[in-house]
């Protein structure tokens, strides 16, 4: 979802009527893929002991999207 949010969404002039009331909602949806991914990886890991480096991987955007909420609370703009 990263990758097509940079090369296609990114891409697009600012004028298209329908890029204000999409992206914000694609944002949000991404954030909860990302944190989604995060839990199931921690459960994966924590619960069923499992110790493939995928269900590791799986934490990173988990982790991302925790930076980020932290950072957007902590740090007001």
């Amino acid at each position: 979802m990263l990758i097509i949010n940079s090369t296609v969404f990114m891409r697009l002039s600012g004028d298209a009527p329908w890029q204000h009331t999409l992206l914000p909602f694609y944002g949000i949806f991404m954030m909860l893929c990302g944190l989604a991914s995060g839990t199931l990886g921690l459960i994966a890991i924590l619960q069923k002991h499992d110790r493939s480096w995928l269900a590791w991987l799986t934490i990173l955007p988990g982790a991302f999207v925790l930076f980020f909420l932290l950072g957007e609370f902590l740090v007001p703009h």
